[in-house]
């Protein structure tokens, strides 16, 4: 009998920038979520990041603010997968003094 041993490896940016200070690297605090109306999209739809940092292509489907989580090498992603890579590009028009929270059932950046 044969065994193997499998090694997975993520692509990692070994240049990746420090962690935001403006942002957690978690999800917001589990306390009650202020209602959708009070918060306000922090990257707006015409952004040509906006599926970049909304995380389009990720699930985002969110009941709760703890289903909401920043990720990827610069902070810059607000979805609700965990431990999502992009390509290691700190943009200008990032999302700066907002939170990643769970708005009309997506996890979006908000203020």
């Amino acid at each position: 009998m044969r065994s193997f041993i499998v090694f997975a490896f993520l692509a990692a940016c070994t240049s990746a920038p420090p962690p935001r200070a403006d942002v957690a690297a978690t999800a917001a605090p589990a306390a009650p979520a202020a209602p959708a109306a009070a918060r306000t999209p922090a990257v707006p739809k015409d952004s040509p990041n906006y599926d970049l940092f909304e995380g389009t292509s990720f699930k985002n489907d969110c009941t709760a603010d703890t289903d909401c989580h920043v990720g990827a090498s610069s902070h810059e992603i607000c979805s609700a997968a965990t431990r999502v890579m992009s390509s290691c590009i700190a943009h200008e028009d990032q999302p700066k003094g907002a939170a990643c929270g769970c708005v009309s059932g997506q996890c979006i950046w908000y203020r």
